[in-house]
């Protein structure tokens, strides 16, 4: 959806990216919610996931999605 945006709605060329900067908004938009499992924050808090656990209270999952994307880069 991020390319769908930056090239057929134009938001690249109105926003005057460069291709390194057309490169790291794919990246981030990848990345974003890389190994999403469908579930929040507070789901994960309440349970006392392995992610939870891990990651601590604020953003478990952002800060799970940053962990994961990190490993395969």
């Amino acid at each position: 959806m991020t390319h769908v945006m930056l090239k057929t709605g134009g938001i690249g060329a109105l926003a005057k990216l460069d291709d390194l900067d057309t490169f790291a908004t794919l990246m981030a938009a990848a990345c974003h919610d890389y190994a999403h499992d469908g579930y929040t924050n507070n789901y994960h808090a309440r349970i006392k996931s392995e992610r939870f656990l891990t990651h601590g209270e604020a953003g478990c999952q952002e800060r799970y999605h940053f962990a994961e994307s990190f490993a395969v880069i």
